[in-house]
């Protein structure tokens, strides 16, 4: 049984709200995130969520492949496999974007790599859109506000 709700990726995802926010909060326009990120799809198609066991598999595979490229420092691959799941390639058979928020949360709290965040945070926004530091600093401040307030 599939998961065939829609799934917004900057509203059903907490670091997508927050992202959203500074945006915001920076002054720009988040229409700009919306279609940016939504240019993945065909046009007017619309985020799935992930098959809980296709979900499964990603989760249990990809953290490990994330760990040794983290320690390679070969942020490229990790790069590519972001870009395989937002595009529904290889582990994925369709866009897995709910998944790879999952996993990019996890990179962005569990490991001290900002190098890396900068670098997948274009490939959620088809490369249309860049982040700085500062913005990324925003976000991990605004990540941990709305952890001490749950």
């Amino acid at each position: 049984m599939g998961n065939d709700y829609s799934y917004n990726p900057l509203g059903d995802s907490l670091l997508g709200e927050l992202i959203c926010s500074v945006w915001k909060g920076k002054g720009r326009d988040t229409e700009e995130l919306k279609q940016a990120i939504y240019s993945h799809l065909s046009e007017g198609g619309d985020f799935k969520g992930t098959p809980k066991g296709e979900k499964q598999i990603i989760m249990n595979l990809l953290p490990n492949r994330i760990r040794k490229y983290i320690e390679e420092k070969n942020f490229n691959k990790i790069a590519k496999e972001f870009t395989n799941l937002l595009k529904g390639r290889d582990l994925a058979q369709k866009p897995a974007i709910d998944v790879a928020f999952e996993l990019l949360e996890w990179i962005l709290t569990g490991f001290q790599e900002d190098d890396l965040v900068l670098l997948l945070l274009p490939v959620f926004f088809n490369n249309r859109l860049q982040f700085d530091k500062e913005l990324l600093d925003e976000l991990k401040v605004s990540y941990q506000q709305l952890l001490v307030q749950n």
